[in-house]
Order: C-alpha cells, then sequence, then structure tokens
C-alpha cells in the first residue's frame, strides 16, 4: 500500500505542477462556511500568501476542514492537490486529529444527485486536464479499496457516478 501511496503522491507532483490559486482562498473559504462578512474574508485572506499548491502548510488545511466546498473552481484546482497529497500522507491514521480526513477529499470529488449541486461541482471537474483526472482516478480508487481508512462507498459511487464515464456521458 506504501508504494501505492509514494506513486500517487509523485503523479499529483507531476499533474498538477504550475497550477495557479482561484479567487478564493483557504481560510477565505472556511469563513465563508461560516457566512462572513467582506472584513472577514479579507482577514482570512491574508493567512494564505501561497502561489504555489506545494506551500500550503498542513495547518492550513487541519485548519479549514470545510474549505473545499467553497472555493471558485480554480481555487478548488489549486487546494485540491495540496489536500490529496496531507490525504495521502496521514492515510494510515484517518480517525485520529487532526480534523481534516480523507473522506473531506473523497466528498468533494463526489458530484452528488442534487441537480443544482451536480452542476456546480461538474463545472470543477472540468477545470481538471487529462494528468489530473487520471489522479483523481486513482485517489479514489485507492480510497474505494479501503474501507478502514477512508468511505470506500462514496468513493466507488464518485468513480461509477461520474469519474469513469466518457466525458460526453457527464
Amino acid at each position: 500500500m506504501r508504494s501505492d501511496v509514494n506513486a500517487l503522491l509523485d503523479a499529483i507532483e507531476r499533474a498538477f505542477a504550475g497550477v495557479g490559486p482561484g479567487a478564493i482562498t483557504l481560510h477565505e473559504a472556511e469563513v465563508l462556511d461560516n457566512y462572513a462578512v467582506e472584513a472577514e474574508r479579507q482577514r482570512a485572506r491574508r493567512h494564505d500568501p501561497e502561489t504555489d499548491w506545494r506551500e500550503v502548510p498542513d495547518a492550513s488545511i487541519v485548519a479549514c476542514p470545510t474549505a473545499l466546498s467553497h472555493l471558485d473552481p480554480d481555487g478548488w484546482r489549486f487546494y485540491l492537490p495540496a489536500c490529496m497529497r496531507y490525504a495521502l500522507r496521514t492515510w494510515d491514521r484517518p480517525h485520529a486529529p487532526p480534523a481534516f480526513s480523507i473522506d473531506q477529499v473523497i466528498y468533494t470529488l463526489a458530484p452528488g444527485c442534487d441537480p443544482e449541486l451536480r452542476a456546480h461541482t461538474i463545472i470543477r471537474f472540468e477545470r481538471l486536464d487529462e494528468a489530473q483526472r487520471a489522479v483523481v482516478v486513482r485517489f479514489l480508487e485507492l480510497a474505494a479499496s479501503d474501507d478502514d481508512a477512508a468511505d470506500a462507498v462514496v468513493a466507488r459511487e464518485a468513480l461509477d457516478g461520474y469519474w469513469r464515464r466518457p466525458a460526453d456521458a457527464s
């Protein structure tokens, strides 16, 4: 399993190299979950000076467990590899602190059933290029194979409901 994780970490590095930030930052997205006003959003943005997703500190990922749901499509694409990387590095301790988990990454990769939410989610997915999509599939396949470490059911649903379907079937 560890060799699969290491290979996937390398693939994430290659596939997402050069991806820049979006309009909404990680800490800003987290405060959006609490209906933040503009002044709170601006204060939160100051915690996210990174222009390369590889610079996002683990502490920021841990501090922002709901942020992935509130990012704009480009911001989601920027923070997704950092969150996948963090989830993979902590794979062997999914139920221990910190609060951020593998499942939060899985849930952001599941298109959902609600038509409005699905449309919003698909817009994010469409920002990914072929190499990035392949990395997501590998991440979800790993999650789907490990009921103890991840929400394997949702990972399988995401794979079958979107990621393994032809592009024109979305």
